[in-house]
């Protein structure tokens, strides 16, 4: 009855879930995985002089930036700013992110063997110039020169001859001028499991003491996409019509690990990377668990057992109990 009834209510939702399309990518690809940066390689002239490792950096806070690619998807989230004074006029405390797609093509010899296509930018991201064009034009994209091997990766932004920005794009990089290239190890993995994917997060459902009552559409405007591959997840929500001056302007996203258990239709995910507005308490995030109704295997219903609330102090965010009513977020394959 349970699941007649899910079925019911959500059918309207997955039919208006929007056109999925497929990856052109092959499962192989070596850029699939989570990446974390450690450090940044000095160029001189085309050849690689120094490797700046950030653990060798005396700051008072880590600097954190994480990257998962997945069929022809991508995410990036970093904290960015964390050791910047706080921007007063800015909702989010530190942090950027984005979200979108890309090619590579690690046969080629051009310079720009990888394009990034942004369509949602998180974060103090929403602030940088080049960001216009996206809320304008839907998306923007990004070239670099990339090199990847099993446990390392490196990318260069392909620089504009005109004006030295990354941003406005030529076939070749300057290559007479000192540049700086990201240097990322991988993260390890664990077994495939069945969530792993690209999801988009596209209604709520209320429980009432477990029994789904009604299902309603996210606020209009708002992106919010999980990827999910081999324990590792990265969340990326961009309320896309927020302005300056609205709490929700810039969005938010998380980075972590999880764990799904197909017996108990359980999933437990675990961030250790979040914005300003969704830090916890003594940034120290908790395991959360979730019951999973799945649909069908491209449609699931993510049910909170527990929700995060604003501390007494306002330090942060506490999790309590949801009690007898409780909310899901019904979330369909991106294919």
């Amino acid at each position: 009855m349970k699941k007649l009834l899910l079925l019911v209510i959500i059918t309207l939702f997955i039919s208006c879930g929007g056109e999925q399309k497929k990856s052109d990518l092959p499962d192989q690809s070596p850029m699939i995985g989570f990446w974390e940066r450690v450090g940044t390689i000095q160029i001189v002239k085309g050849v690689n002089v120094d490797t700046i490792f950030w653990d060798d950096l005396e700051l008072e806070n880590k600097e954190r930036q994480i990257k998962a690619y997945t069929g022809n998807h991508f995410a990036w989230l970093s904290n960015a700013g964390i050791n910047q004074p706080e921007n007063k006029d800015f909702p989010w405390k530190t942090g950027a992110g984005a979200y979108g797609t890309y090619t590579f093509n690690s046969k080629s010899k051009n310079a720009d063997n990888m394009v990034e296509t942004i369509t949602n930018a998180i974060g103090n991201a929403v602030t940088w110039t080049p960001w216009d064009d996206l809320r304008k034009n839907g998306s923007v994209s990004i070239n670099f020169a990339a090199t990847v091997t099993e446990k390392n990766y490196t990318q260069l932004g392909v620089r504009s001859e005109e004006n030295d920005s990354i941003f406005v794009m030529s076939e070749e990089t300057l290559g007479n001028t000192t540049e700086y290239a990201e240097y990322y190890e991988k993260i390890p993995e664990g077994e495939k499991t069945k969530i792993d994917g690209v999801w988009n997060h596209i209604a709520n459902v209320r429980y009432v003491n477990g029994v789904p009552i009604d299902t309603t559409a996210v606020a209009e405007g708002l992106d919010d996409h999980k990827i999910f591959h081999k324990g590792n997840v990265i969340v990326n929500w961009d309320p896309t019509l927020a302005e300056k001056g609205n709490q929700v302007w810039g969005g938010a996203g998380l980075a972590g690990t999880y764990e799904y258990n197909n017996d108990k239709q359980e999933l437990m995910e675990k961030f250790t990377l979040g914005t300003g507005n969704w830090m916890p308490k003594g940034n120290i995030w908790p395991d959360t668990y979730y019951d999973i109704d799945w649909i069908d295997d491209d449609t699931f219903i993510q049910v909170f057992r527990t929700r995060a609330v604003p501390s007494e102090d306002g330090s942060g965010l506490v999790w309590e109990e949801v009690g007898e009513e409780s909310t899901g977020h019904l979330s369909v394959r991106v294919k």
